[in-house]
Parts: structure tokens; sequence; C-alpha cells
């Protein structure tokens, strides 16, 4: 995708990928709440997935280190080409990369297998667990229906309606 200034990347799914960028580009969503002390922050990106967040990071604290973890081999690949096109997995000699790559999912058991649930519609919403994220999916339903958002008589319609 390219965005209109510019900005260009790789995604799984166009729709998802614009929402994801008009929410850490557009409004910021991923700001922290207090400044930072330092300019050149290491930051943690758990299910990172196809590095949107990874590149607004490095564009907003140039001197950052990314180390970033994503499990599934298709978001991967693209997490992958997005960090390489601005040179963020690559270093001059006698440097580091400002940006890592850790092909694995975290949590809080040790495992060195499990089942995780693609959803090639909407790759950010792959997922392990999936009663979790149905019962995550349905608190969003219900906050959205109070908030005016959606039609609450067309249950499990996530357009706005007008």
């Amino acid at each position: 995708s390219e965005t209109d200034g510019g900005f260009v990347f790789e995604h799984l799914d166009e729709g998802e990928a614009e929402f994801l960028y008009e929410e850490i580009f557009g409004q910021r969503c991923y700001c922290p709440l207090v400044p930072l002390e330092t300019p050149d922050p290491v930051i943690i990106d758990v299910g990172a997935n196809i590095g949107l967040f990874a590149l607004w990071a490095l564009r907003e604290w140039p001197d950052s280190t990314l180390i970033c973890f994503e499990p599934m081999p298709p978001i991967l690949s693209v997490l992958k080409r997005n960090l390489s096109s601005v040179g963020a997995l690559s270093a001059p000699q006698g440097s580091e990369p400002r940006a890592a790559i850790a092909p694995v999912a975290l949590g809080d058991v040790a495992s060195t297998r499990c089942t995780f649930h693609y959803f090639p519609w909407a790759p950010g919403e792959s997922t392990r667990h999936l009663q979790e994220a149905a019962q995550q999916r349905h608190r969003l339903q219900q906050s959205a229906e109070v908030a005016g958002l959606v039609d609450p008589r067309k249950v499990g319609c996530s357009q706005p309606y007008q």
C-alpha cells in the first residue's frame, strides 16, 4: 500500500492495513502516555504483525532499537520485508541493525509446540486462544453498540450505520 504521504508498506489484507495505519500513524494511538526518558529506547513489539508499529517507532525515535516477536509465518514474511525496506534489519559494518525479529510467540507457559489459528482475511486477529478472542470481539461489539458505532439490530455487524 502507499499512503497519501507516500509511505509505502506491504500487507496481507488491505482493509486491515488501512485501519492499522490510521490507528498508528494518523490517530497516534500507540504514543506513550508519558514522554520517554531516553532518545534511544529499546522497544519490544510483541505480536509485531506486519510491522506498522515498528515502522512508526523507528520514525518516532530515530535512535531506538526494536525487538519484534511474530510467530505466524505468512505475517512474519511481510514483517521482514517491511523492516528490510527501511534498512532496519541491516547495518553498516561495525554497527548493529536497528531492529531484530524473533519468529516466536511469547506467553506465560514455556512450550515448544502450540497451535495458532490463522485468519487470512484478518491476519492481525490470528490467535492461539479462539475463545478469548471471541470474548474480546463480543466486548468490543457491545462497546461499539453503546457508543452508537454499529446498529445493535445487526448483531455481528461491524460496519458503521448512518
